[in-house]
C-alpha cells in the first residue's frame, strides 16, 4: 500500500502505510526515505537512510533501481529522484 500511495505523489499516506508495517526491510525503508525526500524532511529521510546502511551496507542506488518493477519509467525516475533528494549520495 505504501509503495502505491508513493506512486500517486501522496507521500504522507504512503509514510503512515509504511509506519504501520511491524518491521522494515531497506526497500521499504527506501521508498519511506525518498517520500521524506519529496517532503523535504532532511532529518527524517537520513534516519531512513542511517537504517537502510544497518540493514545492508551493500545499499547501492543502482542496483536498488534495477530491482524495480513499475510501468511507466516515469515512476523509476520519481523513486531516484527521491532518494536523491533524501541525500542517497550520501550512503
Amino acid at each position: 500500500l505504501g509503495k502505491a500511495h508513493f506512486a500517486a505523489r501522496q507521500y504522507g499516506e504512503a509514510i503512515e502505510a509504511f509506519m504501520h508495517l511491524s518491521t522494515m526491510d531497506s526497500v521499504q525503508r527506501a521508498f519511506a526515505a525518498a517520500c521524506y525526500g519529496w517532503l523535504g524532511d532532511e532529518i527524517a529521510a537520513a534516519a531512513h537512510l542511517g537504517k537502510i546502511r544497518t540493514l545492508d551496507p551493500q545499499f547501492d542506488l543502482d542496483s536498488f533501481i534495477a530491482t524495480l518493477h513499475f510501468a511507466q519509467e516515469s515512476d523509476v525516475q520519481h523513486v531516484r529522484e527521491g532518494l536523491l533528494k533524501a541525500g542517497i549520495a550520501d550512503l
